[in-house]
């Protein structure tokens, strides 16, 4: 397998696995669907010959029997070589030249973020005194009440969303955001907490689809302006939850300058 420069010997620790959705993309490589069961059956034939003298009868005796075995295989390990092999012509190794929904592989290291963990202290309103310190420089006494409303419904619907499990990966000049689901995880994100903390060592490869690029550097009042158009496209209550996309999105989503992934697999080789 070209694509990770796979040896003969090589073994992979795979961190995440998307099965479904890898198994739907590579479905559409072959006619007959995706192979979800192997047999292998082995067959032997003996044949058995003797010689019968019972003093009044004489006699050859021949005879053939036959046995078999079969064994039963679950494929779904493979699936991941199979899927690195299948879109090796169409993987794209620099994100940055990828167009959005084309398959992409990064290298680096790894952060996990289990936001479940935050939900104790969302409850007990430590995140909230943290941002209201970090924002205690304003200059204006009524732009500082303005925020801090606002902060107070942006908590509110924060701690409404549910709280999934996030991950960063930093390569040498880009950083990645993505989204990983819990069954998808080989290992436990809390046994991952309690060993490493936030950052994974090692050098980390995933393969995914690119389905979001850093937010581009815009005025202020271009974003008014933008702010404004989702309001009235919105109307009311969806506009209002767009007003306060940028103190949750930094918060809980993805940062403005990462691009977003959507991960299909995360790996790294077994040293020798």
């Amino acid at each position: 397998m070209a694509l990770v420069q796979q040896k003969a010997d090589s073994v992979y620790d795979f961190f995440y696995v998307d099965t479904r959705r890898i198994a739907q993309l590579l479905s559409q490589f072959g006619a007959d669907g995706l192979l979800s069961e192997l047999t292998r059956t082995a067959e032997e034939t003996s044949e058995t010959s003797a010689s019968l003298n019972a003093g009044v009868a004489k006699g050859d005796y021949k005879g053939t029997g036959k046995s078999g075995l079969s064994r039963r295989f679950d494929p779904q390990w493979l699936l991941p070589l199979k899927f690195l092999d299948a879109v090796e012509d169409i993987i794209h190794r620099r994100p940055a030249e990828a167009r959005i929904g084309q398959i992409v592989l990064m290298k680096g290291s790894m952060w996990l973020v289990d936001l479940s963990i935050m939900k104790g202290l969302l409850d007990q309103g430590v995140i909230k005194k943290s941002i209201k310190i970090s924002t205690n420089t304003r200059s204006s006494a009524r732009q500082s009440k303005n925020e801090d409303d606002l902060l107070a419904l942006g908590m509110s619907v924060v701690s409404s969303i549910p709280h999934g499990i996030q991950l960063r990966m930093q390569s040498e000049n880009n950083s990645y955001w993505a989204s990983v689901a819990y069954e998808g995880l080989t290992t436990k994100p809390n046994d991952v907490f309690l060993m490493h903390g936030l950052r994974i060592s090692s050098d980390w490869v995933m393969v995914g689809l690119l389905d979001a690029v850093p937010d581009p550097v815009e005025e202020p009042h271009i974003k008014e302006m933008r702010k404004s158009a989702d309001e009235a496209t919105l109307g009311l209550y969806a506009g209002a939850l767009a007003s306060m996309l940028p103190i949750i999105r930094p918060m809980m989503g993805r940062p403005e300058n990462a691009y977003g992934v959507t991960p299909l697999l995360i790996f790294r080789e077994v040293p020798e």
